[in-house]
């Protein structure tokens, strides 16, 4: 059974709160939000196809140049369960979206998604968000 994980890519024109070279407050800012959802289960039967949908994220960013202010969000809102194979294709997401220097957030809700990455250690590395808002937030207050 395939399994699928919408990935859509807003772009996002916002206005920067520093002043530009000339002293004037504010330019345009381009910045790109990519959400991947994710299916009930990340376990063996889905995490191949979890780590597909991060990694085109990533390459979808990439080939159109990485700007400041982008960001991945991964979107377990309605995933219930996370393998420890799926734990660790987290845990490679983030470390290929510091590579590629893209932001990273997660928004997991369930306490069986916040239960696993505690056991797997994935909670000190990826600090969970209640919403895709809220993830996006404190990435650009990074």
């Amino acid at each position: 059974m395939s399994h699928h994980f919408l990935s859509t890519i807003p772009r996002v024109d916002d206005v920067s709160d520093a002043p530009d070279s000339s002293g004037r407050p504010g330019r345009p800012v381009s910045t790109a939000a990519v959400i991947v959802e994710s299916a009930p289960n990340l376990d063996m039967n889905t995490v191949d196809d979890f780590r597909h949908a991060y990694r085109a994220a990533f390459d979808a960013l990439t080939e159109r140049g990485v700007t400041a202010g982008d960001v991945v969000v991964l979107d377990l809102t309605h995933t219930d369960f996370v393998s420890v194979d799926a734990a660790r294709a987290l845990a490679e997401a983030h470390d290929l979206a510091a590579h590629r220097g893209i932001e990273f957030a997660l928004v997991a809700v369930t306490r069986g998604i916040e239960r696993a990455l505690t056991v797997t250690g994935g909670d000190r590395l990826l600090p969970c968000h209640r919403t895709v808002d809220a993830a996006i937030a404190y990435t650009g207050a990074q």
